[in-house]
């Protein structure tokens, strides 16, 4: 049977404000359709992605372009349509309006990661794998349209090391290696904040500290100062054994984001905080996660609240303190990613061409 060809245009973007999320999940969504014989392009309006999109295979153009004036972008996206043969769009983007998306549906079937419930337009396909997605509401917003639905953490777009055959976790009764990941840019700096009281607290002198520099972050000599300071911290830079990392941590401490949804799925008992109102949804995830909340200070924008990494820290304790709690929690975690979703959405694309 003659394999199917197609091109996929893959519109998503990062930046030190909104970190490397929305291109690692589309990565993954991107070797799900590699898997299945669909080329793939990625577009950006900036060069923040460059780097590792090349490094892993990817074929990128960047448009230089304003990263929030997406609609500025019409005649570049319509031009690329007909030079690259582009058969259809999967847009990633908190920038990406109804009428941009309206726009490039009228050229061809457009796939929108929809993670604030902010798409009205009628396109192709809606994704939104939290686990607070509720279909209903797509249901109503959507009605008498031809939008399909991927809806629910049967989505979840985890990327290739983590689809491999989900293993059970050994939970150790004591708490020796502890990970942080505070995602690619860290724009906080929730990482210095953890690291100065993890230095000073007794507790953690038992415990080895795994920390995860993203490669967006911009404080990195004052993490470093800490990391210096104190041999029980172990920097990793540009980390490609994540999954391997995941499965020797018996607590991680992680922003919320898709790095959760691979902590589930790795069954690794977890802290999330959040600093982002559409990162609020992992709170759904509850009692499978700690949830330590939105630690921004509302009083002060751009700077973390007073008792924000304080009470991650103790909800940290608390946690490494109960091997019964860190042992139910593993096992609800497992539950909830089966590890399929890239091949779900896959599917779904490759029906709409």
């Amino acid at each position: 049977m003659r394999k199917l060809k197609y091109q996929i245009g893959i519109r998503a973007d990062a930046s030190p404000k909104i970190g490397m999320g929305h291109i690692m999940r589309c990565m993954a969504i991107a070797e799900g359709l590699q898997e299945k014989d669909i080329n793939v392009l990625f577009i950006s309006a900036n060069n923040y992605s460059e780097k590792v999109l090349k490094k892993n295979g990817y074929r990128v153009i960047v448009l230089g372009t304003p990263l929030e004036q997406m609609e500025s972008e019409h005649a570049k996206l319509k031009e690329l349509i007909a030079t690259q043969k582009i058969d259809a769009f999967l847009v990633d983007s908190y920038y990406a309006s109804d009428i941009c998306l309206k726009y490039l549906q009228s050229y061809v079937p457009v796939i929108f990661i929809d993670g604030l419930y902010r798409c009205k337009a009628e396109v192709s396909a809606v994704i939104n794998y939290n686990a607070a997605a509720d279909i209903n509401e797509y249901n109503q917003r959507f009605q008498e349209k031809n939008t399909k639905f991927m809806i629910g953490t049967q989505y979840v777009p985890l990327r290739t090391e983590f689809r491999k055959t989900q293993v059970h976790k050994k939970i150790n009764e004591r708490v020796k290696n502890i990970l942080i990941t505070t995602g690619a840019a860290d724009p906080y700096g929730v990482l210095p904040a953890l690291l100065k009281y993890i230095i000073f607290n007794d507790y953690f002198e038992s415990a080895t500290i795994h920390v995860i520099i993203g490669g967006l972050v911009r404080n990195r000599e004052e993490i470093e100062q800490f990391i210096c300071t104190c041999p029980r911290i172990i920097s990793h830079y540009e980390v490609s054994n994540m999954r391997e990392m995941m499965q020797e941590a018996d607590i991680a401490i992680s922003a919320a984001g898709t790095t959760v949804y691979e902590l589930l799925f790795m069954g690794v008992p977890s802290v999330i905080y959040s600093i982002a109102e559409v990162q609020n949804n992992v709170s759904a995830l509850v009692p499978a996660i700690i949830w330590a909340g939105d630690i921004r200070d509302f009083t002060s924008p751009g700077k973390l609240s007073q008792n924000g990494v304080r009470h991650i820290i103790n909800r940290t304790l608390e946690l490494a303190s109960s091997y019964d709690k860190r042992k139910k929690m593993s096992h609800l975690a497992a539950q909830q990613v089966d590890g399929n979703g890239v091949s779900r959405i896959a599917d779904v694309i490759i029906k709409l061409l």
